[in-house]
């Protein structure tokens, strides 16, 4: 499933949609079929919640070349979140040092390794695993298997609902009933998917 299959579903839920994530004065983005794209920051803050909140762990594969050999340092992948470890084939644990660098005016974030020695001392690959920060991945790229994204349709639809509710509950000041759900159940729903999400939890605790 994809960030935008999570939106799909979480859009069909609300009969009465009025809610699409811009304020008044913002210029409302558009997708190819020249539809509004809705709510990216309501998105991405359900992706980072269980990023954070829950987490998803990936693994990646090192080879020497990916490693500068002068600086001895790794470009880490553009999901990165936090690191777990980085081991040689072996097993052996890589010392490390995190930073960033800026390459052609971008910052990007890097890893050095430590002590600075021969990098053919290193059994390769390395494997290094890091915690995902699923909010950078694009719309139609497909969600990690390890994500339970029933749990991120729910936060989703918590968040957008608490939005909705509001605007809908000013319409029914003009004797419109839109919706049967109040804000504040939408909150207890972020409430019991936040504890979830805790239940569920691989992301080291700060």
């Amino acid at each position: 499933m994809t960030p935008q299959d999570i939106v799909d579903i979480v859009e069909a839920r609300f009969p009465i949609l009025l809610y699409q994530g811009y304020r008044l004065n913002e210029t409302v983005p558009v997708d190819d079929g020249g539809l509004p794209i809705l709510w990216p920051k309501e998105l991405d803050a359900a992706l980072v919640a269980y990023s954070t909140k829950a987490g998803v762990r990936e693994t990646m594969y090192v080879q020497q070349l990916d490693i500068d050999p002068t600086e001895h340092t790794l470009v880490l992948p553009v999901d990165f979140l936090r690191i777990e470890n980085i081991k040689g084939a072996n097993d052996g644990l890589v010392k490390y040092r995190e930073g960033t660098q800026v390459i052609d005016q971008t910052t990007i974030r890097i890893l050095t390794l430590l002590p600075e020695v021969d990098l053919n001392e290193y059994v390769y690959p390395l494997s290094l695993e890091y915690y995902m920060n699923l909010a950078v991945l694009n719309r139609d790229e497909v969600l990690p298997e390890e994500c339970d994204v029933n749990l991120v349709i729910d936060y989703l639809e918590a968040i957008v609902g608490i939005a909705n509710g509001q605007m809908c509950k000013a319409m029914e000041s003009l004797d419109l009933e839109l919706q049967q759900r109040t804000p504040e159940d939408y909150l207890q729903q972020k409430k019991d998917c936040e504890a979830s999400l805790g239940g569920i939890r691989i992301f080291p605790i700060p």
